[in-house]
């Protein structure tokens, strides 16, 4: 038994050609969406920035203040020592080049020269025996940081034979030079009561 074929009507066949366009123009339609959610993830990638960048960033910060404290640290310390042990060029060598020392009742002392004459004339009448606590270290910048201190202990007149009890609030400008902390600002005043008249 034979199939019958029918002819196509001119109907069927303008059915099938808006068939074909349609599927055309939803192919092209779906396409261009696509384009354009990719587009705007892009943009929108772009305008909020990548998180993992940020992370990034914010790890090396972290690291970056943690070594520069830590340095600092060491500096007050070293700088600590260089006064029990009444030694000027120690006290000097945590200075960087272009110093200034603001001591209690004193003119500065502005320059490397006149910082370490300073510290000699100092060990020269007095011996301390004091202890730093480092309250804070804020950087300024790439270069600049400063440390708020306090130190306590005793301190001996030599001429006098005698002891009287030691306390200064502290304030240090640190500066990097060479890759090195250093002590660019140094300024000290005493947190004893004045003295019973």
């Amino acid at each position: 038994m034979s199939k019958m074929v029918f002819p196509r009507s001119r109907l069927t066949r303008q059915l099938v050609n808006v068939t074909m366009r349609l599927k055309s123009i939803f192919c092209l339609t779906v396409r261009r969406i696509l384009v354009g959610l990719v587009f705007y993830q892009a943009y929108a990638c772009l305008v909020a920035g990548d998180p993992k960048s940020d992370s990034n960033s914010t790890t090396t910060e972290i690291t970056l203040t943690k070594i520069m404290n830590q340095e600092i640290t060491k500096q007050i310390k070293a700088y600590e020592k260089s006064l029990n042990t009444s030694d000027a060029s120690a006290a000097l060598a945590v200075y960087g080049g272009d110093p200034i020392f603001m001591a209690q009742n004193m003119e500065a002392f502005v320059g490397r020269a006149a910082v370490q004459t300073s510290y000699e004339h100092i060990f020269k009448a007095i011996k301390l025996n004091v202890v730093f606590t480092i309250h804070e270290i804020v950087s300024m910048g790439d270069d600049l940081a400063y440390a708020r201190t306090t130190s306590a202990g005793q301190t001996e007149i030599l001429a006098a034979h005698k002891t009287v009890k030691e306390a200064n609030n502290e304030l240090f400008i640190f500066r990097k030079e060479q890759g090195q902390w250093k002590i660019h600002r140094y300024l000290f005043a005493t947190s004893n009561p004045p003295a019973a008249n």
